[in-house]
């Protein structure tokens, strides 16, 4: 009788998680956004957030809520309910390189307190330059780096921004010294570069090519592992020798450590459906951003690995927390 009672338990308790699975989300889901609203990022996660509420049947509340880099966002969604109805829009910056320059000031782990749901989009960065440097390639600038140590300078959106650490990558690969100029936010690095104050900057590509067309800046390479079907022309930073240049803007959804596993499933099967919405996809490409389709599964893997990278670059900067 006590075993009946007992498989009788389990039965209905298996019954509880699926039903519960089938019926999420049966109220509104807050997207957490690391930025301030008006952004580029902010601007990416509303397309997200609009067609997302589609997909579950629920609304999909976009929530700005910038402070300290991503700190405040990623420890909101780290220490909510792990029900699905809280998740994070993060990015390269706040889930790959914030847990690396913040270290253990960070009040949660990146890692093991958000879990990495699915992968949204990826976006390269493009190496542009002061058109009076008169490069015609990356090789070029190298060569000119390498004959002038220090004269060359980057420009970033801050201390521990991508920007940044692409960089002090570039540095690294190529073997040169070229100075770090970091600005208090992207906007601020682009009007730099165009009026001659540094000299080159490592820019995601919608804003790249926005500022190629006012001709007072050049363009000397991508660096997808691919030729972007964007920008056909640009060479790639590695088809011009500089391998482990490979940098992509990527962006996902985060969820709390703990959220099941039937509530990850609908939400990746709703990000799933995503790639086949020809409105949805549309918009990404009028936004210079290209979806991730699949490889869901492999998402939490990619992230930590993601962080060692960028752990190694940061250490070589000397910008690693200890």
């Amino acid at each position: 009788m006590m075993k009946v009672c007992i498989a009788l338990a389990v039965l209905i308790g298996l019954t509880g998680v699926n039903a519960y699975a089938e019926r999420f989300p049966t109220q509104p889901i807050r997207m957490i956004i690391p930025f301030a609203a008006g952004g580029a990022s902010d601007s990416l996660a509303r397309i997200v957030a609009r067609h997302l509420e589609k997909e579950v049947g629920q609304p999909v509340i976009p929530e700005n809520m910038a402070g300290a880099g991503g700190i405040l966002a990623g420890q909101t969604v780290a220490r909510a309910k792990p029900d699905g109805y809280t998740v994070l829009f993060g990015t390269i910056g706040t889930n790959a390189i914030l847990p690396v320059v913040q270290g253990s000031s960070l009040k949660y782990d990146s890692l093991k307190d958000l879990l990495a749901v699915a992968p949204l989009h990826e976006l390269p960065l493009v190496l542009i330059v002061q058109k009076s440097i008169a490069m015609p390639d990356a090789r070029s600038l190298v060569e000119y780096a390498k004959n002038h140590p220090g004269k060359l300078t980057f420009g970033s959106s801050g201390i521990g921004s991508v920007q940044h650490l692409s960089g002090e990558l570039f540095n690294a690969r190529a073997h040169i010294d070229t100075l770090h100029v970091p600005f208090k936010g992207g906007g601020a690095a682009v009007p730099a570069l165009l009026g001659d104050q540094i000299s080159m900057i490592f820019e995601p590509m919608p804003s790249a090519m926005s500022a190629v067309r006012s001709g007072r800046v050049s363009a000397l390479g991508v660096t997808s592992e691919t030729r972007s079907t964007s920008w056909p022309d640009l060479p790639t930073l590695k088809e011009q020798g500089l391998a482990g240049m490979e940098i992509n803007a990527w962006t996902g959804l985060f969820a709390p450590a703990g959220t099941s596993s039937e509530v990850v499933d609908r939400l990746r099967t709703a990000i799933s459906n995503l790639s086949r919405n020809p409105l949805y996809l549309e918009q990404l490409a009028s936004a210079g951003t290209s979806p991730v389709v699949g490889g869901y599964d492999r998402f939490p893997a990619f992230v930590e690995s993601e962080v060692r990278r960028w752990k190694s670059v940061a250490q070589q900067a000397g910008i690693a927390a200890q």
